[in-house]
């Protein structure tokens, strides 16, 4: 028996998966609090998020983790954060309107949008937060950040592209060749995957297609050499439409299929 085996409760998977690592937010008559695994079968608890009367948060909506100890876990109106691994925890207040969904537009910033056109942007460094005046009277139920400062946010009956500052492609691959980039992006019958030179070990050049669940889509090795960079052209024609992680390394980036 685990340590998951003894919670009594709804326990709702916040579909996040980095590194391996699976996380789960759960609760009891009293608390809610995050629990994690390496296998998926064995979990541990990390710590305790707030008590279930606490800030009128009864559902959540999504888990973000920045790095290894900024954890963000999004509810209906603001959103509980911790720095230090999951084992404290405050809460940030952000809005009357209902939250749909949360992205990080980069490392600095949270992006969320809910009711009513609602967008707004936190500084995760200080905390201070801007709202954008809406554009429309629709709910939001979707923002995503494809690359840093690329963002998109989508209702019912639209898809809205928002804070846009990027660059061209070949000045994001030649100015950054410690990371690597996904293009396009949304994308509907293949990626490009994009290794600077700095990041690319001829050891270790494997990139891996992660569904939200966990399920390895593809694996292959990174063999093509461009510009600056190892190129990878991978078929995702036959995924079914969603967010997909693709994992290079230690680091994780998101694409949307369409």
């Amino acid at each position: 028996m685990t340590e998951i085996d003894r919670i009594s409760g709804y326990l709702p998977i916040l579909g996040y998966f980095q590194n391996g690592v699976h996380f789960l937010l759960c609760f009891n008559d009293d608390v809610f609090f995050l629990m994690k695994s390496n296998t998926g079968a064995d979990w541990v608890s990390v710590g305790e998020i707030a008590d279930k009367n606490e800030n009128n948060e009864k559902y959540f909506k999504k888990l973000l983790i920045l790095n290894d100890l900024e954890f963000f876990l999004v509810g209906e109106y603001g959103f509980y954060y911790s720095k230090d691994g999951g084992q404290s925890w405050e809460y940030l207040k952000v809005t009357d309107n209902m939250i749909y969904d949360a992205d990080f537009g980069n490392e600095s910033e949270l992006f969320l949008c809910g009711l009513n056109g609602f967008i707004c942007k936190v500084n995760i460094q200080n905390y201070e937060t801007t709202y954008f005046e809406p554009i429309t009277n629709q709910r939001l139920e979707t923002i995503y950040f494809s690359e840093p400062n690329v963002g998109w946010a989508g209702g019912p009956n639209m898809i809205l592209l928002k804070y846009s500052t990027t660059v061209s492609v070949d000045e994001q691959i030649n100015n950054d060749l410690s990371d690597f980039r996904i293009i396009p992006n949304p994308a509907s019958d293949y990626v490009d995957i994009y290794v600077g030179d700095e990041l690319f070990d001829i050891e270790n050049n494997t990139v891996e297609i992660i569904s939200p669940l966990g399920i390895l889509m593809t694996k292959q090795n990174i063999d093509i050499r461009s510009e600056n960079s190892m190129l990878k052209r991978l078929d995702i024609s036959k995924f079914p439409q969603g967010i997909y992680f693709v994992k290079f390394g230690n680091k994780i980036k998101k694409f949307i299929k369409i």
